[in-house]
């Protein structure tokens, strides 16, 4: 079973753990670790240490028993649009900036519709891929790509970002 989700972390947080259960704090994952980026869960283990404040990607997998951090950088990365024939270009992406914790605006220019849509990135790579689950943006395995592109068409657009809300906006 594993877990995602992008949180702010507020500079007064000392800690956290992973709750199994809404308001069940019996059942509940910490760690032995004292690196607040990366380790192995333990049931019933202590805090897991707070990183600095910022904005991350929570990966957590309770099969595996680990967790993973990523900070979110100052830019959002944007790969497949303007993709008409269907093969996404290769990194570096276009992006859009960071204007307040975990919220990202900027101007994009759709040329053409993008075959399969296209879809946000963390990092200026392939890695960690935010897509649509549910109309709302995930980091998920069977994320669907945005494809408000053929819905918009050919022009220039605001785009703003929540990562935190997981909300995108066309404007």
């Amino acid at each position: 079973m594993n877990y995602s989700g992008i949180i702010n972390v507020d500079p007064s947080v000392s800690g956290y753990k992973i709750l199994i259960e809404e308001n069940n704090w019996d059942d509940y994952y910490g760690t032995s670790d004292s690196d607040p980026y990366q380790g192995v869960l333990v049931y019933q283990g202590d805090n897991m240490p707070a990183p600095a404040p910022g904005v991350y990607l929570f990966d957590i997998s309770l099969k595996q028993q680990t967790y993973a951090l990523v900070a979110a950088e100052d830019k959002l990365y944007i790969g497949g649009l303007n993709s008409g024939n269907g093969i996404w270009a290769e990194p570096p992406f276009e992006y859009i900036e960071q204007i307040s914790p975990g919220v990202y605006q900027g101007s994009v220019t759709i040329t053409e519709v993008s075959a399969w849509g296209f879809a946000f990135y963390l990092q200026d790579n392939w890695d960690y891929k935010l897509g649509l689950v549910d109309g709302k943006i995930a980091y998920a395995e069977k994320s669907e790509n945005v494809k408000d592109d053929a819905i918009l068409g050919p022009g220039t657009y605001t785009l703003t970002v929540d990562l935190v809300n997981g909300t995108y906006e066309f404007n």
